[in-house]
């Protein structure tokens, strides 16, 4: 019942994230604003990637007292730029959903030091269920987008800790630190960094682009959703014995997505064309985007095939983290970063090219961490 309950809420979360992109993209100024606020929170909070294996018991986080004062000070650096460039409210648009998505990090690391599969994926079909009805009811009631993001990511925050209850801090000098946080942020931002670069020097494209990243992230929840208990085992110290069960999820992985771009391919449904159902516009336009969908086929298989790809050289990667190779980590980061950098500056300028980029460099991070990884485990048993 377990597993069932896992799967049903994981599947409904993804529905609604889903709905959300598709309705938030019709408020195109205040959407672009919020893939900047979203993007540069995501890249922030990725110096807290890996804090999951630094939890000293259910509640208590060890972790250096100098990279939380560095973290800080970079939050508020940003929300006086935000603030200067847009204005206050902006900025403290930026704050909240900052503290939110460094919340969700928590609470989903905590869930995995306990191996709590279940409970996490309830609380994540919470957050997807708020962040639609802020884009539903900014449509309802002709309310600015932003505004109702910043009211019900509040809810959100408000109702977490209430809910989760608090999260201690220990300050030790053996906790999370600066080698840490540097090897989550640059591996963290393979996925973050583009949406900045783009809205910097590409911003004509940025929306499309964000759209079609966060469709073909879906890929990285049906990841996180089938490595899931993997994952967690290595985070709590398991060994994973069933090899083949990950070439298995790894096929159905992409068989599932062969069958999606099979969908868009053929797709040619329009609500309005069904008398009784005319009427719900809004779904309807989930319908209709992915009519729309068939421009960028290429783009969305590149995409969820790096997603796919990511997840599981996460796994290797997680083993590696565990077992405190963090030298190792922070070359195969490193290296990934000069790579990007490298294909960013030189070659992407367009959807496809950025989509491109993305594939070449997980499919050279997956070379390196099987290379790093013999080196130390002699064999790519986790």
């Amino acid at each position: 019942m377990s597993r069932k309950t896992f799967y049903i809420y994981s599947s409904l979360s993804i529905f609604f994230q889903f709905y959300f992109l598709i309705l938030a993209k019709d408020f195109t100024d205040d959407f672009f604003i919020y893939i900047q606020l979203i993007s540069i929170s995501s890249l922030l909070n990725g110096v807290f990637g890996s804090i999951q294996f630094f939890f000293q018991n259910k509640r208590t986080i060890s972790i250096r007292k100098e990279i939380l004062i560095f973290y800080l000070c970079l939050k508020i650096l940003i929300f006086i730029f935000c603030s200067i460039k847009y204005d206050f409210l902006i900025g403290f648009v930026f704050i909240i959903l900052s503290l939110n998505l460094c919340w969700i990090n928590l609470i989903s690391a905590k869930a995995a030091y306990k191996d709590m599969l279940t409970s996490n994926s309830k609380y994540l079909f919470f957050v997807a269920i708020l962040k639609f009805f802020s884009v539903y009811f900014s449509i309802l009631l002709e309310v600015s987008f932003l505004n109702l993001i910043l009211f019900f990511t509040l809810i959100n925050l408000i109702a977490s800790v209430y809910i989760y209850g608090k999260i201690e801090i220990s300050f030790n000098k053996n906790g999370y630190s600066f080698k840490s946080s540097l090897i989550t942020f640059l591996g963290s931002s393979l996925f973050s960094l583009d949406k900045i670069f783009i809205s910097l020097f590409f911003p004509k494209i940025l929306i499309s682009y964000f759209l079609i990243n966060r469709i073909s992230s879906i890929f990285q929840i049906f990841s996180e959703i089938f490595f899931r208990e993997e994952r967690f085992k290595i985070t709590s110290g398991k060994k994973i014995r069933k090899y083949l069960g990950i070439v298995f999820k790894l096929i159905l992985l992409f068989s599932i997505l062969f069958l999606i771009m099979l969908i868009i391919n053929f797709w040619n449904l329009n609500l309005n064309e069904i008398y009784f159902l005319e009427k719900f516009k809004n779904l309807n336009k989930i319908f209709l985007y992915i009519y729309e969908l068939k421009n960028y086929k290429f783009e969305i298989f590149l995409m969820s095939s790096s997603f796919i790809l990511n997840s599981t050289s996460g796994l290797w990667y997680d083993r590696m983290y565990k077992n405190l190779y963090e030298n190792y980590l922070l070359i195969i980061n490193f290296l990934n970063m000069l790579v990007l950098l490298i294909l960013f500056t030189f070659y992407a300028n367009d959807l496809k090219s950025f989509a491109i980029s993305l594939f070449v460099i997980q499919i050279f991070n997956l070379i390196t961490v099987f290379i790093f990884f013999r080196k130390k485990f002699q064999n790519y048993e986790l």
